[in-house]
């Protein structure tokens, strides 16, 4: 099975995604982009062909996710699709969505799913992002 981990770059450092790559490999195989080498340049196309292609999707619960055009698309991209879905808590706990200890209410996810068009990312960032502590792209 192919895990998507969507997570907000900003707030979540190269070891907490280690971390939480960890804890969702018992769902499959986690794709965490910024684990991945894009030396060739692909990055924007590994990224939307693998949320659009995930058998489950695991979104990094942190303050700001989701914020940012990235993270609603991808979230809203799971939506639309009905893979399951989890979410990691800042404490490495793993939910499903819809248990106890699930972060995003339904008027949340909502939106997301109102929003996304899996045909339509967002365009490719302009300037990288830095990853905490770490190096850089999605946001």
């Amino acid at each position: 099975m192919r895990v998507f981990v969507s997570y907000l770059r900003r707030e979540n450092s190269r070891s907490s995604l280690r971390r939480v790559a960890r804890v969702v490999e018992g769902l499959g195989r986690p794709y965490v982009d910024d684990l991945v080498d894009h030396s060739g340049g692909e990055r924007y196309r590994a990224v939307t062909e693998a949320v659009r292609s995930a058998d489950v999707f695991v979104g990094v619960a942190t303050p700001g996710y989701p914020s940012t055009p990235w993270t609603r698309w991808e979230f809203g991209v799971a939506l639309v699709r009905g893979v399951p879905r989890y979410a990691v808590l800042p404490d490495l706990t793993l939910v499903a969505a819809g248990a106890p200890g699930w972060p995003w209410s339904s008027d949340v996810e909502a939106g997301l799913a109102a929003a996304a068009d899996p045909d339509r990312p967002p365009p490719p960032p302009t300037r990288p992002t830095p990853l905490t502590g770490g190096d850089a792209a999605r946001a």
